[in-house]
């Protein structure tokens, strides 16, 4: 017979367990959604025919690339950003789409 973890059956007992729908995660995380896609898209704007990748992006705004790919996926999906039609190679070589205000 298994020994009980002692800190796992403490920790929920101290920790009451949360859990949002997904309608109320969404709701919940919607403006920090838009503050990041601002941040995204005010470079972009600024960076004007030049763009960057989306290694760039999250080298200038120091964003995780999980953060900050779908904020630029969801801009692109809004008409707000586009594909320049040229590559750049990101820090490890590769070449990478460059992303432009629309």
């Amino acid at each position: 017979m298994m020994q009980p973890d002692l800190f796992i059956d403490q920790a929920r007992r101290s920790r009451p367990v949360t859990r949002l729908t997904s309608g109320e995660a969404a709701r919940h995380t919607r403006p920090r959604v838009n503050e990041l896609q601002e941040r995204v898209f005010t470079l972009l704007r600024d960076l004007g025919a030049h763009g960057a990748t989306d290694d760039e992006l999250q080298v200038y705004l120091q964003m995780n690339p999980s953060t900050q790919r779908p904020r630029r996926i969801e801009l692109v999906e809004q008409g707000r950003v586009r594909a320049a039609g040229v590559t750049r190679a990101t820090r490890s070589g590769r070449p990478a789409t460059v992303w432009v205000v629309a």
